[in-house]
């Protein structure tokens, strides 16, 4: 389609749909951007995208189902991994509960049968047990007689009186004191306030039985006091070994399963949900009571958990995860605990006097070691994925460079432009498919060129456009017709050898061929030194009759420059070219039989214009159009760039109507003003010669200026007048 009818069409679908309702523009605007965003796009279609990213997409799935298995299998295997690691430092914490509380009570009852403490002298039983006031700093030792009177605490302040007897008035109301007084030992916690403060410690109770016979049972003897100690819960883990401590290294002891499991890590991330924090480990032991213990933790930041009573751990969220995670059975695994929206990993084991040992850890924190493989495998095949897309990019370039190339050849075939060379090499590649192909092309192409140097290309690309097959038949059209003739060419016929004369009538019509393409014009056929020319048909044009004009003024312009040249160069042959225009109806097609047939053009519109031609040597003029074109010009608005200088009234040979008939000057912005000027002088009173007769024109000559009169032009005028007076007075 012509891009100003496109254009123009354009704008009207525009002005339309802005005449329409609110939803019909929205639609509209919808439509045109979808139309823009395809066009952007429009690359993703192309071989070297579709194969790159088919490529590329093939190797990201491999990646990502090879990811999946990796992490799959990844994560069981750090699953079970992890377990064992935590499981084996749960065990260290049950197994040495286990050896404290008994480790604890052995050396309590060896304490209780010292022969300081059963004399119950204070500066005996002190001097037995200052070494382990030394030995174990944290806890608060006591001894008391069977009436509840405080003999000895390692705290010195205890001793004054008022605390001494607060002291003693809080022991009547321990179950611990009661049991052991009544000759049963163990474990208790305690809690008491302290001033300000609440006090909760782990409390051992070993009952002091008096002296006996050798071989005397002591069962059913009455003790004569007591035995204990308070240790504060936030303490126990320091009494105990096992504080500031969070992973351990198997290693060796695997290697040697009699050493014990004592090499530990201090603890780098700890979870404290009560802050809101769920990233991080923990460990933490659990007591009969529901107390909560973190051995692992090196400050104060858990101990007012440990501090508080069982009822106020269990609604607190470390008792309910607690509960959740003592409910939950799960041996030889972990225990997984979705709590307050986030995923934890615990694991619990049981210890001896009711303590129960347990680790978490948050679900981040356990596959942090592998999400940070994974991520370097990422980047890795990212960097993979990336080097390939430009390898595959260059390398599919090498495939859609070399297609390019044909496409285009195809494309231009398609268009009929075969400017190419196509005598050039052709170009190798390293595919021998394409090589092929454009081995193909070229020899179809060589073949179109030659075919299309026998027709007009308008025709070949019109069939070609409307993909339709050239069949017998035609329609009628208006159109321009041109006929162009070399005057006096029998005299170069034959004074000119054949083949001279044959180069300069190429080297002629090469100069009008171009000149007739150059405005859209279709050539019939060459009759030997004639040209016929059509405009309008088979491509319907808007002013043929303005691109008819400008290609006769073109052609006379090209003929002088030929001779031009042609004498310089010692050539003595003058072709001066005669043409005829005219405008009108005529049979447009494919005439001839239905195995051969020409396009051309047939009618009596066909027969004026080479009539036109002829009559130029009656006028002396070079280029003669009817009054037809004139019509058609100001039809198409173009009349005015054209001088037109009115010759006569002419009744061609072999039809009854007659028709004025006008030489062509040149364009009117190229035509000097003076030679304008003259003329319109001439077509005024040539007009009055035609409408009025001669003898009024002669009178309207006579009453022009004397200097007017004698210009050349004005007696080529009279001239003219007379001679149209003669031919009237003839008929």
């Amino acid at each position: 389609m012509d891009p100003q009818k496109a254009d123009s069409a354009s704008k009207d679908a525009l002005q339309s749909v802005r005449e329409k309702s609110p939803l019909a523009r929205w639609v509209y605007s919808v439509k045109q951007l979808g139309l823009k965003a395809r066009k952007k796009l429009e690359f993703t279609r192309g071989l070297q995208f579709t194969i790159t990213a088919q490529i590329i997409s093939a190797i990201a799935l491999s990646f990502s189902i090879g990811n999946l298995f990796l992490y799959r299998t990844a994560s069981e295997r750090l699953l079970d991994h992890s377990y064992n690691r935590y499981n084996d430092h749960v065990d260290i914490i049950v197994n040495s509960m286990d050896r404290w509380v008994d480790t604890t009570k052995k050396t309590m009852q060896i304490l209780s049968e010292s022969p300081s403490i059963k004399s119950l002298d204070p500066q005996k039983i002190n001097q037995a047990l200052t070494p382990y006031f030394k030995l174990k700093p944290y806890r608060v030792w006591r001894v008391f007689d069977n009436k509840g009177k405080l003999l000895l605490s390692s705290k010195q302040s205890e001793l004054n009186t008022h605390d001494k007897r607060i002291i003693e008035l809080r022991l009547k109301l321990k179950q611990g004191y009661l049991k052991a007084m009544q000759g049963e030992a163990g474990l208790d916690i305690n809690f008491m306030r302290k001033k300000t403060s609440v006090e909760g410690c782990l409390v051992a109770n070993q009952p002091i039985f008096p002296n006996t016979a050798e071989g005397i049972d002591i069962n059913g003897t009455t003790p004569i006091g007591v035995l204990r100690f308070c240790l504060p819960l936030s303490k126990l883990a320091d009494d105990n070994g096992i504080s500031d401590l969070t992973q351990f290294s198997i290693k060796n002891n695997r290697n040697n399963p009699d050493q014990p499991l004592t090499k530990l890590i201090k603890v780098q991330n700890e979870l404290e949900i009560h802050r809101g924090d769920y990233s991080g480990q923990i460990f933490y032991i659990v007591t009969k009571k529901g107390n909560l213990i973190f051995p692992s933790a090196n400050d104060s930041r858990f101990d007012h958990i440990t501090l508080l009573p069982p009822k106020k751990v269990s609604s607190s969220s470390w008792g309910r995860l607690t509960e959740s995670i003592l409910s939950q059975h799960a041996p030889g695994k972990f225990k997984k605990i979705s709590f307050e929206g986030e995923n934890f990993y615990a694991i619990s084991k049981q210890a001896s006097q009711g303590f129960s040992a347990i680790v978490i850890v948050d679900e981040n924190t356990v596959f942090k070691p592998l999400n940070g493989i994974l991520f370097k495998l990422l980047v890795i095949q990212l960097i993979v994925l990336l080097v390939v897309i430009i390898v595959c990019y260059f390398a599919c370039r090498q495939l859609t460079k070399p297609l390019q190339s044909v496409i285009n050849q195809v494309r231009n075939l398609g268009d009929l432009d075969l400017s190419a060379n196509t005598d050039k090499p052709l170009p190798r590649y390293w595919i021998l498919e394409i090589n092929q192909v454009t081995e193909s092309i070229v020899r179809l192409s060589r073949a179109m060129d030659s075919f299309t140097r026998y027709l007009p290309i308008e025709v070949v690309r019109n069939l070609l456009m409307t993909n339709r097959r050239a069949v017998l038949g035609g329609s009628n059209k208006d159109v321009a017709i041109m006929f162009t003739d070399i005057a006096d060419f029998t005299m170069y016929s034959e004074s000119l050898p054949a083949n001279e004369l044959l180069l300069y009538l190429n080297d002629y019509f090469s100069e009008l061929t171009e000149c007739v393409q150059a405005t859209s014009g279709t050539i019939d056929k060459y009759i030997g030194d004639s040209l016929m020319v059509l405009w309008g048909a088979p491509i319907k044009l808007d002013t043929p009759c303005q691109l008819a004009c400008s290609s006769a003024l073109a052609i006379r312009s090209a003929s002088a420059n030929l001779v031009n040249k042609w004498t310089i160069d010692g050539v003595n042959t003058v072709f001066k070219t005669r043409i005829g225009i005219h405008y009108g109806n005529a049979i447009v097609g494919n005439v001839g039989s239905k195995n051969r047939f020409n396009y051309t053009i047939i009618g009596d519109s066909v027969n004026v214009a080479n009539r036109l031609e002829g009559i130029n040597k009656n006028f002396g003029s070079e280029i003669i159009v009817s009054e037809s074109v004139l019509e058609q010009l100001g039809k198409e608005l173009k009349l005015a760039d054209f001088c037109f200088r009115l010759l006569d009234v002419i009744q061609i040979k072999g039809k009854h109507r007659t028709t004025k008939v006008y030489e062509l000057v040149d364009h009117s912005l190229s035509i000097d003003p003076d030679l304008k000027a003259q003329v319109d002088i001439w077509n005024r009173i040539m007009n009055i010669a035609i409408e009025q007769g001669p003898l009024q024109a002669l009178k309207q000559w006579g009453m022009e200026s004397a200097a007017l009169r004698a210009e050349p032009f004005m007696l080529k005028l009279r001239k003219a007048i007379f001679m149209e007076a003669q031919i009237q007075i003839n008929n």
